[in-house]
């Protein structure tokens, strides 16, 4: 009996010594958790700049597109399909030019590129020409409606580089990523042709709205222009934002916010843009 007991002793004190060598095990005392043991610290590992895509700044595309996107808030219409950007094809603006079908019965709103440079005079949807290094690029839209009367809302949805390659058929094909920060963004500015009024793209990281009012017109025309220089305007006077043109501003902050680079499924320029609400 004597030597059991002995044996059962030195059994306990064994594995009372190895608990107490345990690296992460808490003891409960009167309901409060101790920490039986130190626990050493991982040395922190620091991904050098060059391999940190986080880190990595974003150049300024060759291959890209924006959308741009009018709304008539009380009347429910939003029309996204209007195309502009810059391609290094030769062929990019008889290639990718591509005209519109709209024929409206009835309430409306349409963005379009009228008579641009390069194809046939008439209404387009998209607009694409090659950028020549060191000049400004400019591409003149006109927003329609039948309501003389509209307050409407313009603004922007991209920006969209492109990366193009060959498919197994041979033919060339674009994949697109979407990216909210590229430095391109910083270039760019809204003109009203008619009040010269200009807006920069972008302030202060936000995707910036235009308000504005028909004025008795079907037609208003504007420019997209993209600068050798970053633009520095400030926000026109009198041109407070709508709840809508907020609510616009806060679905591209919610987009930057998530992502700031996404990649998008396959991009076919030879298919007209899709109207998109």
């Amino acid at each position: 009996m004597l030597l059991k007991k002995n044996i059962f002793i030195s059994s306990a004190f064994i594995l009372m010594s190895l608990g107490c060598q345990s690296t992460n095990q808490n003891d409960t005392d009167n309901g409060v958790e101790t920490e039986t043991s130190t626990v050493t610290k991982r040395p922190v590992v620091e991904i050098p700049e060059e391999e940190n895509p986080v880190a990595q700044e974003e150049s300024k595309p060759s291959n890209w597109y924006i959308r741009i996107v009018a709304e008539d808030p009380s009347r429910s219409l939003k029309t996204n399909s209007a195309q502009l950007g810059t391609l290094e094809a030769t062929d990019a603006v008889v290639k990718h030019t591509l005209i519109s079908n709209g024929r409206f019965t009835g309430p409306y709103l349409d963005v379009v590129f009228v008579d641009p440079d390069g194809v046939p005079a008439g209404a387009y949807k998209t607009n694409y020409h090659m950028h020549e290094e060191g000049v400004e690029d400019r591409w003149r839209f006109t927003v329609q409606t039948n309501d003389t009367a509209a307050e409407i809302l313009l603004t922007w949805d991209g920006l969209y580089t492109l990366t193009p390659y060959i498919d197994d058929k041979n033919r060339e094909q674009y994949k697109e990523y979407r990216s909210l920060t590229n430095p391109l963004i910083d270039h760019m500015k809204l003109v009203d042709v008619e009040t010269g009024k200009e807006i920069a793209a972008s302030s202060d990281g936000k995707v910036q709205t235009y308000v504005f009012n028909m004025d008795g017109l079907n037609e208003r025309e504007f420019e997209w222009v993209v600068k050798n220089e970053v633009v520095n305007l400030p926000l026109p006077k009198g041109n407070a934002l709508t709840l809508k043109a907020n609510n616009i501003q806060k679905d591209e902050e919610t987009v930057i916010t998530k992502k700031s680079v996404q990649r998008a499924e396959l991009f076919d320029l030879s298919k007209p843009p899709v109207f998109m609400d």
